[in-house]
C-alpha cells in the first residue's frame, strides 16, 4: 500500500487503535470541526476527506482483500463533518451529533448497508457519508425542537 495513503487513511496510524477505531475517527472529525472557521472550508474538507478516504480505502482493500478495512478512518471523519454541516458548535450539539452519527454508523439503516458494497473504495466512505446526512437531519430536527421548547 502506498505509504502516504496508509499514513493519511489511518490518520497517522490511529486507525489501528485496537478498540473501536471508528470512534477514534469520529473524534478526529470533531477535532477538525472545532478548527473550521467557515462553511466553505467545512465543505472543502468534506470533499477532501471523501476523495482521500476513498483512495486510501481502495489501496488498503487491494492489499488486504478486506472490503471495509477498519483501520481506514477518514470515512468516519467525512461522516462526522457532514453531521455538523450548517450546525452550530455548542457542546450539547457536538455530543448529540456524535452519538447520533455513531448510532447510524452502527445500525446502518437503508441504504447504508448496500452502499458499503460499492467497489473501488467508494463504498467504504459512502456509507459514512449517508450516516452523516441522516445524523445531520436528525440533529437539525432535535435542535429545532429544542429551541422551540425553550
Amino acid at each position: 500500500m502506498n505509504k502516504l495513503l496508509k499514513i493519511l487513511g489511518t490518520l497517522f496510524y490511529t486507525g489501528y487503535f485496537p478498540i473501536y477505531p471508528s470512534v477514534v475517527g469520529s473524534l478526529w472529525g470533531i477535532g477538525f470541526l472545532v478548527l473550521i472557521k467557515t462553511q466553505l472550508i467545512h465543505f472543502l474538507l468534506i470533499l477532501f476527506f471523501f476523495i482521500l478516504g476513498s483512495l486510501s480505502a481502495r489501496e488498503r482493500i487491494a492489499s488486504t482483500e478486506n472490503p471495509d478495512p477498519p483501520e481506514i478512518i477518514l470515512d468516519e471523519v467525512c461522516g462526522i463533518l457532514i453531521t455538523f454541516l450548517w450546525v452550530g458548535k455548542k457542546l450539547v450539539y457536538l455530543i448529540g451529533g456524535f452519538l447520533i452519527f455513531q448510532l447510524f454508523d452502527l445500525l446502518k439503516p437503508f441504504p447504508l448497508k448496500r452502499l458499503e458494497k460499492v467497489r473501488g473504495g467508494w463504498g467504504v466512505v459512502l456509507d459514512d457519508v449517508f450516516a452523516g446526512m441522516y445524523a445531520n437531519i436528525i440533529l437539525r430536527l432535535w435542535i429545532l425542537v429544542y429551541s422551540i421548547s425553550l
